[in-house]
């Protein structure tokens, strides 16, 4: 199993790594737990999302989502035991990523923008993104893993 991340745009990877720090604090056994607690996505409800925020590009979207949105529920089983059975590897990449105020720290060295507002977003835009953001790319990325486990970022 592989996990991906989006490009770094304004520094996204200091997101991203909220959630590669819930994945840290989770072990095996709570991530049993919350995987037995997980339900396969509604795909109707899910494709509502996707027209609703997406617009224009929502037919792209659930394009590249197809799988994730036509999983049965024998596939979303078979996903959640290929979570568990890779949990280490996961563990490992999560370890790998930094923690999120270390790439802010990074990206005040290097005077780029470390708050939303610097370049012209809202909470609210943050927000919208990070919930819909396991849309965007078709491969399995951790915030589409954090979704299934049902974890959020504050």
């Amino acid at each position: 199993m592989r996990i991906t991340a989006p490009n770094d745009r304004f520094g996204f990877w200091r997101y991203a790594s909220k959630y590669y720090e819930l994945i840290r604090q989770t072990d095996l056994d709570h991530a049993i737990s919350l995987l037995n607690q997980s339900r396969k996505p509604d795909r109707e409800a899910e494709i509502h999302t996707i027209n609703s925020v997406y617009g224009q590009i929502a037919g792209q979207i659930k394009e590249a989502q197809a799988p994730y949105l036509n999983m049965t529920d024998e596939t979303f089983e078979q996903l959640k035991v290929r979570i568990i059975n890779h949990w280490g590897e996961i563990q490992i990449i999560a370890a790998t990523v930094p923690a999120s105020i270390e790439i802010n720290n990074l990206l005040s060295i290097v005077e780029a923008p470390t708050e939303p507002i610097s370049v012209g977003l809202t909470s609210e835009d943050v927000n919208k993104a990070l919930a819909y953001a396991h849309y965007i790319r078709p491969s399995f990325t951790v915030i589409k893993l954090c979704h299934i486990l049902g974890i959020k970022t504050n």
